[in-house]
Order: structure tokens, then C-alpha cells, then sequence
């Protein structure tokens, strides 16, 4: 998991960031900046990271200033000394709001929501809010058309799901292998987390199909199923090699 921090007072970033680590030493703060232009520079030259620890009254201007400049759609934990802010913050990718000087026990609470809402960040934007995950619960089934018949097929009965060729094949435990009409994106909000993962931009994976895991190039792992599948290789992409461990566990 990637963390980026944007804080002027030193001391505050500190200790922000040694509580992170307390949290969970694996996190990797990937940088710490003091200003909007500096921020500006950063999120121009480099990848999204998976959340933002931003304070919102900087030396150059107010950090809401960084999201009028530019389109970024990044979970963010707000910090600040005042409360002031709090409802234009969450107008934003707000995922908690922190009032200064920050305790251990408030930002525990703002990660662990923010692990919560995770599964529903899709491909880098933002998650699905609170109340749209009361609205498109998860599915128990998925209605796939068969020729001019449309039928139901159990999520417990997936075994894999893969994008190729600008389509989506839904592949069943019992070998049987289906075009459907959602994205991998859809369904990664769709189905249950506690049994499905998004390995890859390709493939999603239930946890129940597979049978053994190996380490690949490049800090990647490869796995194999206890079903044959037309892939020649089935991935977790590096970015998602933590995030697949914590899961399996």
C-alpha cells in the first residue's frame, strides 16, 4: 500500500508518518510534500498512490486548491487544526476528516474505514459511497443471456473471470465458460470480497478455485487452479501482491 503525505510542519509529518508505520510497518510512504505547488508537481509526474494523508491549510494556499487545479480522483484523510473545513472536505475524496494534534486511536480508525470502503475503488477512482453500496448490494447471482434465454448463475459457482478481446468470460467451476455482458469493473463491487479479488486488470479470482501459488518474476506470484483454463499464465500483478496476501488470510 502506497501512501503519499502532504503536510508543511515537520514535526507534524513525523509523527504522522511513525504512526503509520505503527499501524503497519509494510505501508510505503512513498513521499512527503509541504505545499500546493508542490503537490501540483508530484501528482503531474507521478502514478496515484492508494491514499492521501493531506493537511488542508498549507504555507501556498488550502489543499482543496490542488483539486480545483487538477482532476484527481485519490482517497484522502483530511487533517487539520480547525474544524471549519470539515464540510467542504468531504465534497471531495474524503475518506476521514482528523483534527490536530492527531492521536493514534483517531487514524487507526480513519485506515481501517478506509480498508473497509478498499474493495470499492475501482481501477484507481474513487470508491462507491456508503449509500451506493446499500443501493447495489452484493450479488448472490449473476443473470447471463444463453442464446434468447436469460439465466442465473450462483457467484459460488464462478471460478474465474477474465477481460480479453474487449470481453468478459465468466469461467464456472464445472469447466463451463460464458461471455457476459459486464466489465471486471462492475463485478469487482458486484461479488463478495471476502471471496473474490481482482488479481489483475485481467482477471478476478474466486479463492475457493485456486489450488496452489507460486513466486514470479518481478515480485509477482503466479497461480494455478484446481480447473484447466485457456490462460497460459494467471498473474497477481505486483501492485496487488500485498493486498492478495492479506486476503487469502
Amino acid at each position: 500500500m502506497k501512501v503519499l503525505i502532504i503536510e508543511d510542519e515537520r514535526r507534524a509529518a513525523n509523527r504522522l508518518s511513525k504512526m503509520i508505520h505503527t499501524y503497519n510497518p509494510s505501508i510505503e510512504i512513498v513521499d512527503r510534500l509541504e505545499s500546493v505547488t508542490m503537490a501540483l508537481k508530484w501528482f503531474s509526474e507521478n502514478n496515484l498512490p492508494d491514499l492521501v494523508f493531506m493537511d488542508i491549510q498549507l504555507g501556498d494556499g488550502l489543499c482543496f486548491d490542488i483539486f480545483e487545479e487538477m482532476q484527481i480522483s485519490v482517497p484522502v484523510i483530511f487533517t487539520t487544526a480547525f474544524d471549519q473545513f470539515a464540510i467542504k472536505a468531504f465534497k471531495f475524496y474524503s475518506i476521514d476528516y482528523l483534527l490536530k494534534p492527531i492521536n493514534y486511536a483517531a487514524m487507526k480508525t480513519a485506515l481501517d474505514k478506509f480498508h473497509f470502503l478498499k474493495h470499492s475503488i475501482l481501477d484507481g477512482k474513487l470508491y462507491r459511497s456508503t449509500a451506493e453500496l446499500i443501493k447495489n448490494p452484493i450479488k448472490d447471482r449473476l443473470v447471463i443471456k444463453m442464446g434468447e434465454s436469460l439465466n442465473t448463475i450462483k457467484a459460488v459457482d464462478i471460478a474465474l473471470i477474465a477481460s480479453k478481446d474487449k470481453h468478459t468470460y465468466l469461467h464456472k467451476c464445472d469447466q463451463k465458460k460464458f461471455i457476459i455482458d459486464y466489465t471486471l469493473e462492475q463485478l469487482e463491487i458486484l461479488l463478495d470480497p471476502a471471496l473474490f479479488f481482482r488479481i489483475s486488470r485481467s482477471f478476478i479470482v474466486n479463492k475457493e478455485s485456486i489450488y496452489d501459488i507460486k513466486n514470479h518474476i518481478n515480485s509477482r506470484l503466479i497461480l494455478q487452479l484446481n480447473m484447466p483454463v485457456e490462460y497460459s499464465e494467471i498473474i497477481v500483478s505486483r501492485e496487488k501482491v500485498s493486498d492478495f496476501k492479506k486476503w487469502l488470510e
